[in-house]
C-alpha cells in the first residue's frame, strides 16, 4: 500500500475517534446537568412541601399554647398567685389547652357545615331568570344583616361589650357579608376580571375576619374555662388532696382550721405540723397550697413553699 496513502487512513481514523470521544463526553456532561437541575427541582419541591406543613402546625401549636397560657392564668389569679412562679413548660400549656379547643372546634365545624349549605344556596339564585329585583332584594338584605354583625362586633370591640358575642358577630358578620358579595358577583357582574378580582379579595378579607373572630373568641373561653375551674375549685375544695406540711421550724402559717402542732422532735426530726391545706398545683420545686377554708373574700390565702428538704408534705386521699 502506497505509504502516503496509509497515513491519510489512520489521520482520518484518529479524527473519527476524537470525534465520538467529544460527543461521548459532551452527552455525559449534559446527562449531568440534566440531573441537578431534576435533583435541584425535586428538593425545591420537598422544601415547599415541608414548608406548607410545617406553617399550619407551627401556627396552630402557638395558638395552642396561648390558650393554655389565658386559661392557667385565669385560675390562678383566682387564688392570688402569679402563674410566672410557676414556670410551666410549652408542653404544659399545650396540654392545659386540650380542655379549652373542643367546643370551638365543634362550633367551627357546624359553622363551616352552614357556610357551605349558604354558598350552595346562593348558587340557586343563579336559576332565578327575568327576576333581578328579587335577587337585588336578596343581596341588599344580607348585605343589611351582614353589616350589622359587623358593627356589633367591632362596638364591642371597642367598648369590651359583650365580648364573646361580639367575637362571633364580627367573624359571622364578615361570612354573610362575603355571601352578599358572591351574590352580587354571580347575578350582575359575571365572571368577568373585575368581578373575579373582587371574589378573590373579599375571600382574603372575609378568611382573615374569620380567623381574627375564632382567636379572639376562643381566648375570651379559655378565660372564662380558667375561671370557671377556679370557682370549681373555691366550692369544692374537699375535692383536692389534704396536705400536712411538716418543718423544723416554725412556719407561721395561720387562718380558719389551720392547725399548728409542735411535736416532740429532735434536731434531725420535725418539730412543727400543720393541717388545713389543700393542693393546688406542685411546680417549679413549690408547693402550692390553699387553706381548706379558702374563700375570695375572706382573710386566708393561699401558700407557696419551697421543697428544699426544710419541710416534709405528706397527702391524704381527696374527700367528696
Amino acid at each position: 500500500m502506497n505509504p502516503y496513502f496509509r497515513r491519510n487512513v489512520r489521520a482520518q481514523s484518529r479524527l473519527r475517534e476524537e470525534t465520538r470521544r467529544s460527543r461521548r463526553q459532551l452527552r455525559g456532561e449534559l446527562g449531568s446537568g440534566t440531573n441537578s437541575r431534576g435533583n435541584t427541582q425535586y428538593f425545591s419541591s420537598l422544601l415547599e412541601l415541608v414548608g406548607l406543613v410545617v406553617a399550619p402546625v407551627s401556627v396552630l401549636a402557638g395558638a395552642l399554647l396561648y390558650f393554655g397560657w389565658v386559661r392557667t392564668s385565669a385560675v390562678f389569679t383566682h387564688f392570688g398567685i402569679d402563674q410566672a412562679l410557676l414556670k410551666l413548660s410549652a408542653q404544659d400549656y399545650v396540654l392545659r389547652s386540650t380542655a379549652v379547643i373542643f367546643r370551638p372546634m365543634m362550633f367551627l365545624l357546624v359553622s363551616f357545615t352552614l357556610g357551605v349549605a349558604c354558598l350552595d344556596a346562593i348558587n340557586s339564585t343563579r336559576r332565578l331568570p327575568g327576576r333581578a329585583k328579587t335577587r337585588r332584594q336578596i343581596g341588599l338584605l344580607v348585605s343589611l344583616v351582614g353589616l350589622t354583625l359587623v358593627a356589633i362586633g367591632l362596638v364591642g370591640a371597642v367598648r369590651s361589650f359583650l365580648p364573646l358575642t361580639s367575637a362571633i358577630a364580627f367573624g359571622l358578620g364578615s361570612f354573610i357579608l362575603y355571601c352578599s358579595i358572591r351574590i352580587f358577583t354571580d347575578n350582575f357582574v359575571g365572571r368577568t376580571e373585575s368581578g373575579l378580582q373582587l371574589r378573590s379579595i373579599s375571600f382574603v378579607l372575609t378568611a382573615a375576619a374569620i380567623v381574627i373572630s375564632l382567636f379572639w373568641a376562643t381566648s375570651i373561653y379559655a378565660q372564662r374555662s380558667g375561671s370557671a375551674l377556679a370557682t370549681y375549685i373555691e366550692a369544692n375544695t374537699g375535692s383536692s388532696p389534704e396536705a400536712i406540711i411538716y418543718s423544723r421550724v416554725p412556719l407561721h402559717l395561720a387562718g380558719p382550721e389551720i392547725k399548728e402542732t409542735m411535736l416532740a422532735g429532735t434536731a434531725d426530726s420535725p418539730n412543727y405540723r400543720y393541717k388545713g391545706y389543700r393542693l393546688l398545683i406542685y411546680s417549679n420545686e413549690r408547693w402550692f397550697l390553699i387553706p381548706s377554708a379558702w374563700s375570695s373574700s375572706g382573710d386566708n390565702p393561699a401558700v407557696v413553699l419551697a421543697d428544699d428538704g426544710s419541710i416534709r408534705v405528706e397527702f391524704l386521699p381527696q374527700t367528696r
